[in-house]
């Protein structure tokens, strides 16, 4: 004679798995639904860090600018009669001044520059060059710098005369480094 399973102990059994089963599905679901949750908070935070930092860079590249808008300005930048070694010393002291600047230089509308040991630089090819000498702002991409072998920043700005006609462009080299600490 065997020994059956009474009715009670088989709804007993059937309602503990249909208990687990459905417990599992809810925890499932749980994690699932929590994991959503807390993704889309981290994305949307990670957006609005991404602004926030946006929009401080953004203030300190319009600052550097503002700088350079300055500069540009100097009586002694604007002079021509003054020579081109003595607007290369009051940008060198310039530099000297600012700790983030490689490099601030002075080219020709023709794209030129004479260094100090006397070789001539020409930038009349780069993109920065073409776009301050129309009178427009350019900042690079990091790019390769001619004189110094170093991925640069190249800020460059027009310089105008007192009858607001661009003589010369003002660049401003920075390491590309800049960006990432400012970042």
């Amino acid at each position: 004679m065997k020994k059956r399973f009474s009715l009670r102990y088989k709804l007993i059994l059937i309602f503990g798995v249909l208990i687990l089963l459905v417990s599992s599905i809810e925890t499932l679901l749980a994690v699932q639904t929590a994991r959503k949750a807390v993704t889309e908070k981290v994305e949307t935070h990670l957006i609005d860090k991404a602004n926030d930092v946006a929009e401080i860079i953004a203030g300190r590249i319009t600052a550097l600018f503002q700088f350079l808008e300055g500069l540009a300005r100097m009586p002694v930048l604007i002079d021509q009669s003054v020579s081109n070694d003595e607007k290369a010393d009051v940008l060198q002291k310039e530099v000297a001044l600012n700790a983030d600047i490689e490099q601030l230089n002075l080219y020709s509308t023709s794209g030129t520059r004479t260094t100090k040991d006397g070789s001539s630089i020409s930038v009349s090819d780069r993109e920065w060059f073409k776009t301050a000498v129309s009178g427009k702002r350019f900042i690079s991409e990091p790019i390769l710098s001619r004189s110094l072998n170093i991925l640069v920043l190249i800020f460059a700005i027009p310089v105008y005369d007192e009858n607001r006609n661009i003589i010369d462009v003002l660049n401003c080299v920075v390491k590309a480094e800049y960006l990432s600490n400012m970042i």
